[in-house]
């Protein structure tokens, strides 16, 4: 993990991944909205990205 942030994203990224990949809800919910697989890893690195630079900004 990159020091540079104040949270560890690699946990928050593992537990967005079983979220959306493991849960049997969300599951049943992405696949009746019709998303792919590849699309919600484009949606969990948007959600990541939104969250390292809020933390990169709370430090300033």
């Amino acid at each position: 993990m990159n020091n540079t942030y104040t949270v560890n994203f690699d946990d928050i990224e593992s537990f967005i991944n079983n979220h959306f990949f493991n849960d049997s809800k969300s599951k049943e919910i992405i696949e009746k909205a019709g998303f792919t697989e590849s699309q919600i890893k484009v949606i969990n690195t948007l959600i990541l990205t939104a969250l390292k630079a809020y933390d990169l900004k709370k430090q300033q």
